[in-house]
């Protein structure tokens, strides 16, 4: 079992795996990555990322935790980091499915409308679904992706302690 501070450590090390794989090439300086989520940003692959961890919980929320089968992470991610236009509009498709669902569910009632207004947060930052990636946004993505979950997790934290 592993304690607190084995899984920060273990979220800072990815953090900075990816960090260090998107430095690693200076030439190229899209924009600053830090430790927070980059809720400003405009740029595509990183709010892809934010995007597909969003649509992740609200699949987990729809099925109260309890998925049986592949989650759309683990069917989706590699697409939808080397090419999001491909994927995100069958996943925007199915989430609708899962709002809906989470809508006539008593525990979670009411958040799906939450849920939905950050999802439109993201999309009012993306002009369109990037039709592919190259290294450096996939990377962005991964950033995106990991820093949302992270986000969500500290928001659901901070609410338990309240």
């Amino acid at each position: 079992m592993a304690r607190d501070g084995d899984a920060a450590l273990f979220h800072h090390s990815r953090f900075a795996f990816a960090k260090l794989i998107l430095n690693r090439n200076r030439k190229i300086e899209i924009m600053e990555i830090t430790e927070q989520k980059k809720t400003e940003t405009t740029d595509a692959a990183y709010q892809c990322g934010c995007l597909l961890a969003v649509l992740a919980e609200i699949q987990a929320k729809a099925h109260d935790y309890k998925l049986k089968g592949f989650s759309v992470v683990q069917r989706y991610f590699g697409v939808a980091m080397a090419s999001p236009a491909s994927v995100f509009s069958i996943l925007l498709k199915l989430n609708r499915h899962h709002l809906n669902m989470i809508g006539r569910c008593d525990k979670y009632r009411g958040r799906e409308r939450f849920l939905d207004e950050a999802i439109q947060n993201i999309l009012t930052k993306v002009d369109n679904f990037p039709r592919t990636l190259d290294l450096h946004a996939q990377g962005r993505f991964a950033i995106g992706y990991y820093q949302q979950k992270a986000a969500d997790r500290f928001a659901i934290e901070a609410a338990r302690i309240k």
